[in-house]
């Protein structure tokens, strides 16, 4: 098998994926059995001995139940041991906190529960503010509880981000900080990417410097939910997420600024190789970047050893290394888009970038200048990125943006450029080079708020999303994949009737989708989330919306908020707000 390791990485992230949702031991069990009957069976037989393929399959999905076991059986254990009880705690912050509905949250990694030690990711919550930061360690009591105990979907996503339990510090004077006693590597990376966003912040103490530290370093805490929501609408959220762009475009300064030195490519190459690492540690470990960082270090290794890097086998060596660390990352929405965006850019890219070079040569007469080439690679890459993580705005976010290839097109290369020069001001201030770092800050400021103006202007577009969550939508989805599978089984060599094929799917999923929005156009959509403590109403017809809200916590708010985005709803054009003079206005700016 020329492709190992992608078979490998693949066939665990499909078992993990459809075992973690089920969520059942039995059948977890059941299935371990199966698959290692199937690899017993290839083996014994001569007949299947020659099937390298089977026994591979085999293994991996043997390998990646185990691992789900595993994770699972220590899953139980720390829930009956630690779950819903007053424990005593000692650790030290895992991720920077942040604030959010009211409450201070501290993720934190314990080194000591109830004077035992024992390493578990908790988040604490507070009601007021906490003097904990990066190289702290805290001692606390807390009253432990399963993160989203209420919602299978909710324990799922927890689980996917390896931290399962809460602990509410209900007395904070009680709580006793002990200032910089922890200095490991991942504390001293975790304080500088603090003291990076402190640095943005304290230059920018806007939107504009917390858009900086969201591309930056993914961190969005700073970032009001109405520029979140913004750049969400506009299809251009990725920008925020931490990943393959971040890590290529830094990796490829590093590494040309090495050649600029005059060193080899073999030397350049361990200096980016060293870099991939520090940001993966630097960025939390998100499973984009660890996936993205596995794909650039294995392509610069490749020049160490004089060998060729194979794209297909660096996406999967890092799935499998994901999942064998956390089988639940199968679940990560992250990872998923990620991933799909770089299957998109891998097999679609060339091929749409080179129907739009003839498309050009056509239409002009002539061959694509530089301009024009830039143009058509930018929407060569978001048409590949889209096609391919369809299948997840499809069954998980139920809309897309219809902005995504104006947005890509004005909004990426000054997304880039806000990042190189946003993050080169911040280390420029932290090692006391404040009159280099302050300009270089002032002016990705300047960039950022362009971003923010051009994303708060295109998100204002009434038609901004289209709902693809229709069970019309989904069955032509499926119609799609099935016709896809069954022209690669009987591996039809004509292109003309490939394009044919891919041509008159896509038009007949154009169709379908156009076909539901207009006939939801006219219909009356009404969504009604009602709890004891108060009722949100989200009413749409005709392309124009209403919401009305009562004071609702934060979950009630959550329901609210996803209502609005499941009826694809941009703007809204009216909002109904009790007349009480408690209301805080919580909820409005959560609209």
């Amino acid at each position: 098998m020329k492709r190992t390791f992608a078979l490998t990485g693949f066939t665990m992230l499909g078992t993990l994926l459809v075992f973690c949702n089920v969520n059942n031991t039995k059948a977890v069990s059941v299935a371990v059995l199966a698959s290692l009957a199937v690899l017993l069976f290839s083996v014994v037989f001569y007949a299947f001995k020659k099937s390298k393929a089977l026994i591979a399959v085999s293994l991996c999905v043997f390998v990646a139940l185990c691992s789900l076991q595993l994770s699972n059986i220590n899953y139980e254990n720390n829930k009956y041991l630690y779950c819903d009880k007053e424990i005593n705690i000692s650790g030290s912050l895992n991720a920077l906190p942040y604030f959010e509905n009211g409450r201070h949250y501290y993720p934190v990694e314990t080194s000591f529960i109830n004077g035992e030690r024992c390493r578990l990711s908790i988040r604490l919550v507070s009601a007021s503010p906490i003097d904990f930061e990066p190289g702290d360690e805290i001692k606390a009591s807390v009253k432990t509880y399963l993160l989203g105990k209420d919602d299978e979907s909710f324990v799922n996503y927890y689980r996917s981000k390896a931290m399962s339990f809460g602990g509410y510090i209900q007395n904070c004077e009680n709580a006793e900080v002990r200032k910089n006693v922890n200095h490991d590597i991942t504390e001293l990376l975790l304080e500088l990417r603090s003291k990076m966003c402190k640095s943005i912040m304290y230059v920018l103490p806007n939107d504009s410097g917390a858009v900086l530290c969201s591309i930056v370093l993914g961190e969005k805490s700073e970032l009001s939910d109405r520029a979140q929501n913004a750049f969400r609408i506009s299809g251009v959220s990725h920008l925020f997420a931490v990943s393959g762009l971040h890590l290529s475009v830094w990796s490829a300064l590093i590494f040309g600024f090495m050649k600029k030195l005059r060193l080899s490519n073999k030397k350049a190459g361990v200096f980016s190789i060293l870099f991939c690492i520090f940001f993966m540690l630097l960025t939390g470990l998100n499973p984009p970047v660890v996936r993205a960082g596995f794909m650039m270090i294995i392509l610069y290794g490749s020049d160490l050893f004089s060998r060729e890097a194979d794209a297909y086998n660096s996406i999967g060596l890092a799935v499998t290394v994901m999942l064998l660390f956390n089988p639940y990352c199968a679940l990560s929405i992250s990872l998923w888009l990620s991933l799909l965006a770089t299957l998109g850019i891998l097999l679609l890219n060339k091929p749409v970038g080179s129907a739009l070079e003839k498309a050009h040569t056509f239409l002009t007469g002539k061959k694509p200048g530089k301009l024009s080439s830039a143009i058509l690679s930018i929407i060569s890459v978001s048409v590949s990125v889209t096609v391919f993580t369809l299948p997840v705005y499809i069954f998980k976010f139920n809309n897309f943006s219809s902005l995504i290839l104006i947005s890509n097109l004005l909004m990426v290369s000054i997304g880039t450029l806000c990042m190189e020069l946003a993050g080169a001001a911040s280390l420029l201030m932290l090692i006391n080079l404040s009159f280099l770092g302050k300009p270089l800050m002032m002016i990705a400021g300047l960039l950022s708020k362009i971003l923010l103006k051009t994303a708060l202007t295109l998100s204002g577009f009434r038609y901004a999303l289209i709902p693809v969550s229709s069970a019309a939508s989904r069955i032509c989805f499926a119609v799609i994949i099935i016709s896809v599978a069954v022209l690669l089984i009987l591996k039809i060599k004509s292109k003309r009737a490939v394009k044919a094929c891919a041509f008159t799917l896509v038009l007949a999923f154009l169709i379908t989708n156009a076909a539901v929005y207009f006939t939801d156009f006219n219909r009356l959509n009404l969504c009604v989330d009602s709890t004891q403590n108060g009722t949100g109403i989200v009413i749409k017809y005709k392309g124009k919306s209403m919401v009305f809200c009562s004071q609702l916590n934060s979950f009630e708010e959550y329901e609210l908020t996803q209502s609005i985005t499941n009826l694809a709803v941009s703007s809204v054009d009216c909002l109904v707000l009790p007349d009480c003079k408690s209301f805080d206005g919580a909820t409005l700016n959560k609209v």
